[in-house]
């Protein structure tokens, strides 16, 4: 049996099982993050995981930066599932232990390539969570249709989110990779 693999935007194999940093490309990231709808669709406006992914990162100190803008990079390999049907998933199965380990092993090969630790400092995780609920809030209250929502969140942001467009948001998330301290230079070109 041969092992599951997507292939990428460029046309190359990525391995779902035996997943590893060389694997990994910047670029390929940005360009699915760009083209993946945040919500399953289910926004009044159009908006882009990248988009929420940049807005994470500018909330954060530039040692967190690189955590908070591939915190969900795993979605370009293998989408995103939203919480609230992880939670059916917990009900139905008793657990998401497969998905969360499939996640894991990605998330290991994506920040192993940036060069940085995975599991993310515990210090940085709840900085990263925050960030991702304040966006989460404001997202809500800028693109999602007025009703009931499953959890508490923070306040939004003061500014709202005008939803760009796909190609912009994959500009501004490779714009805010070279801008990252990073302790290794990412596989994948980066052209200035």
């Amino acid at each position: 049996m041969s092992t599951p693999w997507i292939q990428t935007e460029k046309g190359r194999r990525f391995d779902l099982v035996a997943t590893s940093p060389t694997q990994v490309d910047i670029e390929e990231i940005a360009a699915a993050l760009a083209k993946i709808c945040r919500f399953n669709g289910h926004s009044r406006y159009f908006n882009y995981d990248a988009q929420h992914s940049v807005i994470v990162a500018d909330m954060l100190p530039p040692a967190a930066r690189a955590y908070g803008l591939f915190h969900d990079a795993h979605e370009a390999y293998v989408g995103d599932l939203t919480t609230p049907v992880k939670d059916a998933l917990r009900q139905e199965t008793g657990g998401v232990d497969a998905w969360r380990a499939m996640v894991a092993r990605i998330d290991a090969a994506i920040f192993g390539a940036l060069g940085l630790q995975w599991p993310m400092p515990a210090d940085t995780a709840r900085m990263v969570k925050h960030a991702d609920l304040v966006a989460l809030a404001t997202e809500r209250r800028d693109l999602m249709a007025d009703g009931p929502w499953s959890q508490d969140m923070p306040p939004p942001l003061p500014r709202r989110i005008v939803p760009w467009a796909w190609d912009k948001a994959m500009e501004t998330f490779l714009d805010r990779v070279r801008r990252l301290p990073l302790p290794q230079a990412p596989h994948g070109a980066l052209a200035s």
